[in-house]
């Protein structure tokens, strides 16, 4: 009978909050659907970006959170930079979830957190129903922010166009960078202009436990040289 309940609200159909059970957030709670999300919640999931964001973030880093979801390298990032910002930048109506997923973290000191619920690109764009799209390098003037030290990157396969947004940041600010890449193209377009703004990096493939939506999905951690 205990076993048939606890299967029964491992496998359930729903996003509810759990407290992840390992990794950087072990301990902190987080809304989660366990049919998909079993590894978020054991803390095995993406285990080289948790170590990255915990040797690159300080107290008082600012730090962009490109394509946050529901927001979970946006609450790792606030955790840790609880006297810094974060830019979190969301366009979808995933976006709701990185207020909840705070708010249920609320009993720690957190980061200012700045929710953009837009796309992120090459160039600044107002379109039609309100869609909008920010250049990173406009959003920087627009707030007069005086440096950004953390960067991330995941917006399925609009990487480019972030970084080609990006060119005063990585040339002047020098934040660290890592950027998640969907094909093989994609990862000579990033390396590339890492190459370009004088960055050093390394290409970590996702380890086979971790079950991609796509066969090809490694990731790119850089730092200025």
């Amino acid at each position: 009978m205990i076993k048939q309940l606890i299967k029964g609200v491992i496998f359930e159909d729903a996003w509810r909050p759990y407290r992840i059970r390992g990794g950087s957030l072990e301990g902190r709670r987080f809304y989660l659907n366990l049919r998909h999300d079993t590894q978020t919640w054991r803390g095995i999931y993406e285990v080289a970006l948790q170590d990255w964001l915990a040797s690159t973030i300080k107290h008082d880093s600012v730090c962009c959170d490109v394509g946050a979801a529901e927001g979970w390298v946006t609450l790792q990032m606030a955790l840790r930079a609880t006297c810094g910002i974060v830019y979190a930048f969301e366009p979808s109506a995933r976006g709701e979830w990185i207020k909840k997923n705070l708010q249920l973290n609320k009993d720690r000191p957190q980061a200012n957190v700045i929710l953009e619920q837009c796309l992120v690109g090459a160039l600044t764009e107002s379109g039609a129903g309100g869609e909008c799209k920010i250049a990173l390098d406009d959003l920087v003037a627009r707030d007069n922010v005086a440096r950004i030290d953390v960067l991330k990157i995941d917006v399925d396969g609009f990487e480019l166009d972030v970084l080609d947004g990006a060119s005063r940041i990585l040339n002047e600010y020098r934040p660290s960078v890592c950027v998640e890449v969907h094909s093989r193209e994609l990862l000579d377009g990033v390396t590339e202009r890492m190459q370009s703004a004088r960055y050093s990096y390394e290409v970590i493939d996702a380890p086979p436990h971790e079950h991609r939506p796509i066969e090809y999905n490694p990731t790119v951690f850089a730092r200025a040289k």
